[in-house]
């Protein structure tokens, strides 16, 4: 990330911080964005059957309380034959996210508005 801001990069997006693959801390987390990283992309399926060993909705929940939406994107990544069509997984991770005490602002942001700005948009 150092590189590639270096270079000129305007917008780096890191894609399952969370996953049981790179499984970054918080901290490592933190350190990309002080980086030159601009947002974190936490996927719906993520937390499915369709990937080896799944992460928990609470995983992602509790990454955003630390780090803060104003970073992050929820995506959904669906499309496999396992998971629900794109549009139920972002319905079922909205509702999610909802219970698990994220305010409605803050997803509309991470669905919306962070994804807007990175796509100049």
């Amino acid at each position: 990330m150092k590189e590639a801001a270096k270079a000129g990069v305007k917008k780096i997006l890191i894609t399952h911080p969370l996953s049981t693959v790179l499984s970054f801390s918080i901290e490592d987390i933190k350190e990309m964005l002080n980086n030159g990283a601009m947002y974190l992309e936490h996927c719906y399926c993520g937390v499915t059957r369709q990937v080896g060993k799944p992460i928990t909705q609470k995983d992602i929940a509790d990454a955003i309380r630390a780090i803060g939406a104003k970073y992050t994107i929820l995506s959904t990544d669906s499309g496999q034959w396992l998971n629900p069509i794109p549009v139920q997984s972002m319905g079922i991770y909205i509702r999610d996210m909802l219970e698990l005490g994220i305010p409605e602002e803050d997803v509309r942001m991470m669905v919306s508005t962070n994804p807007a700005k990175l796509l100049g948009i």
